[in-house]
């Protein structure tokens, strides 16, 4: 039998929670499976109209990155003791 990318796909989840479940006993907790869960509902909620815009072609995916550097230059800024006016526009 030929194994496809989706079997694959598929057990390779299934080994990672295996593995990861017996090094973290407290992983496949019910309760913990069910926080998680909420967590991927709300980023897939954002997740996929966008996915939908960048295969159309209509945004290019270095923006993304760019705002995620520009949003941790201005953390560490800030941490560091930079006045906001000066921190903003320096992002």
């Amino acid at each position: 039998m030929k194994l496809n990318w989706e079997s694959a796909l598929l057990a390779l989840l299934v080994l990672e929670i295996l593995l990861f479940g017996a090094l973290n006993p407290r992983m496949l907790d019910l309760n913990m499976l069910l926080f998680s869960t909420s967590d991927f509902i709300c980023i897939g909620i954002v997740a996929l109209p966008l996915t939908l815009v960048i295969i159309s072609g209509g945004i290019d995916i270095s923006l993304g990155s760019t705002i995620g550097l520009c949003a941790i230059a201005l953390g560490v800024m800030m941490q560091a003791g930079w006045p906001m006016s000066l921190a903003i526009p320096l992002t």
